[in-house]
């Protein structure tokens, strides 16, 4: 299980709700771009079998891909389906409409990543409990939801 999924399913249990795993649907191959058929085959299971309105996607590139993809077939989005992207790269922006990403916060974790060495190199005293830090992702909501 993957540190998103797992995470996925602490926060719905923590909410009082179930993983439906009938929503979760996964390429069968890891990495890569997405093809044609990829897509269509999580569109078809996702939307057509599902009923699903929204779509998170793993990262931007299949988010937008899932987009064009999605307009290809006819749906519009957001209106027929949302569309979710993880990574927030430059091209969340370029897709029309812009697509709602989740944002890592790279800089945050460099700043403490950095931080924390500077400290470590100066023999300045780190406890135990300033060596685990805490990035938030950050939501970026665009036009695709």
């Amino acid at each position: 299980m993957t540190y998103r999924r797992a995470g996925y399913a602490a926060e719905l249990a923590a909410r009082g709700h179930r993983v439906e795993e009938s929503l979760i649907w996964s390429a069968e191959a890891a990495g890569g771009l997405p093809d044609p058929a990829t897509l269509d085959r999580a569109i078809d299971e996702l939307i057509g079998s599902q009923q699903s309105d929204a779509i998170i996607a793993a990262d931007d590139v299949w988010a937008v891909r899932l987009i064009q993809r999605l307009k290809a077939r006819g749906y519009r989005v957001p209106d027929d389906v949302a569309v979710v992207g993880y990574d927030n790269l430059d091209l969340a922006t370029v897709i029309e409409p812009a697509l709602t990403t989740v944002d890592q916060q790279h800089v945050l974790y460099a700043e403490a990543a950095i931080d924390l060495l500077v400290k470590v190199t100066n023999d300045e005293p780190v406890a135990p409990v300033d060596r685990v830090r805490t990035i938030r992702p950050q939501l970026i909501v665009r036009e695709s939801t």
